[in-house]
């Protein structure tokens, strides 16, 4: 999917699953309404950033804390030419989350292109909604899970169980997983499970 930020293109880094595409896409459809941001991040720059900084001096429009204690603050921007303009030297922004959402969207608009024979291209349905954050202001977490309960197996019975979807094998640093593939702590020492990329 090519999309714009000024001039810049977005670029993914990810490959998506269907059937996620597919939920993504119908919910889009079904709600005619995106639900959720998709966040982009971009290379930091001095424009940008004198920008930001400056905007971060003023007394916000709104500021509270949510139940989970985070602050959340946010800025008007009564004249956004200096963003264009700054956004205008970035070459291009990546997707940090959301690669299903971009999917699901850009599905979402082809069908309903192909629905409208008076389609302009300026229709709510060609955009979808995202944040962008210099990187040096994201900080992307890791994508844990914890399995609390193996249902009865033993731990030799669960890594054969998850041999059925990937590749099992010992893996001595858990920091440094190669693409398409994940780590799993599973009875006192990590695994690394291989996942086929044709899969």
């Amino acid at each position: 999917m090519v999309g714009g930020v000024g001039s810049a293109f977005i670029r993914k880094h990810e490959l998506t699953r269907t059937d996620k595409e597919d939920d993504r896409t119908r919910h889009i459809l079904t709600l005619d309404a995106h639900a959720e941001s998709v966040i982009l991040t971009v290379r930091d720059t001095l424009a940008l950033g004198h920008l930001l900084g400056d905007l971060a001096e003023a007394e916000p429009r709104y500021a509270f804390t949510d139940p989970g204690g985070v602050t959340h603050r946010v800025w008007h921007v009564a004249d956004p030419r200096p963003f264009v303009h700054a956004f205008e030297g970035i070459p291009c922004a990546y997707v940090a989350d959301g690669h299903h959402r971009c999917a699901g969207a850009w599905r979402a608009a082809a069908e309903r292109r192909a629905a409208n024979p008076a389609h302009r291209g300026d229709e709510e349905y060609t955009w979808f909604p995202a944040v962008i954050f210099p990187a040096s202001q994201l900080h992307v977490l890791p994508y844990h899970r914890v399995v609390r309960d193996l249902n009865g197996r033993t731990a030799t019975e669960f890594l054969t169980q998850l041999g059925s979807v990937g590749r099992v094998l010992p893996c001595p640093d858990p920091s440094a997983l190669p693409p398409g593939s994940i780590g799993a702590y599973v009875g006192g020492q990590w695994h690394l499970v291989a996942f086929d990329p044709a899969s």
